[in-house]
């Protein structure tokens, strides 16, 4: 795998072809150790708060509050601020977050669908900081569903210091040990149905996006 520096040619970026159509890329970020250490000193100053992730399927419990008996994970959403400037221009953090990972990952995106011939530009749904803790984990799912018609998902790997959180696409006999600043493109369909396995120890940081 090639070393991808920010503001990268897509017509330069080469990544590595786990399995038909899933592609790994390295040396993403700068500096990803960095981001966590922003993203924990946000938390503590409260400019940042970690709310549990939501299921697609809105499944709910009893006291109507979205189970995470499928998906157990603290998320941030960061909104697509390329699409509203209005919102750039008074978003802070989420800003500041969404152009960084817009200089780190979109060059990506674009070398990716050059590789597979995706024609037209791709809509950023935005970007979720996901993390995962002990015991936490994300069964067995796709991406794209009829409220949600994505067509590539990505999940870019920040950390490597957990064990366990491995991701796996099933019908594809592809397990996968997160490494440190390695990004993975897939296409969202039902094909690329995958889960991700609990962590046993430490805390598992990621990115994850989808493209329409």
């Amino acid at each position: 795998m090639n070393t991808v520096t920010v503001g990268a040619n897509p017509s330069q970026i080469e990544g590595k072809l786990l399995a038909p159509g899933i592609v790994s890329y390295s040396n993403v970020m700068r500096d990803p150790a960095g981001l966590i250490r922003d993203l924990d000193g946000l938390t503590e100053m409260r400019q940042l708060i970690w709310q549990p992730g939501q299921q697609g399927s809105g499944i709910q419990n009893r006291a109507g509050a979205l189970t995470r008996s499928i998906r157990d994970v603290e998320t941030v959403s960061i909104p697509a601020f390329a699409k509203t400037p209005e919102l750039k221009a008074t978003g802070g953090v989420l800003a500041v977050l969404s152009d960084l990972l817009d200089a780190s990952l979109l060059p990506l995106l674009d070398a990716y669908s050059r590789q597979f011939g995706i024609g037209g530009d791709l809509d950023n749904e935005g970007w979720q900081l996901l993390k995962y803790g002990t015991g936490q984990h994300f069964d067995r799912h796709a991406d794209a569903a009829k409220m949600f018609q994505r067509r590539v998902s990505m999940s870019f790997y920040l950390n490597s210091d957990f064990e366990g959180g491995e991701i796996e696409f099933d019908q594809f006999n592809l397990k996968i040990k997160p490494e440190t600043n390695q990004v993975v493109f897939f296409p969202s369909t039902y094909v690329y149905t995958h889960k991700v396995w609990p962590v046993i120890s430490g805390l598992r940081y990621c990115v994850v996006g989808w493209f329409h």
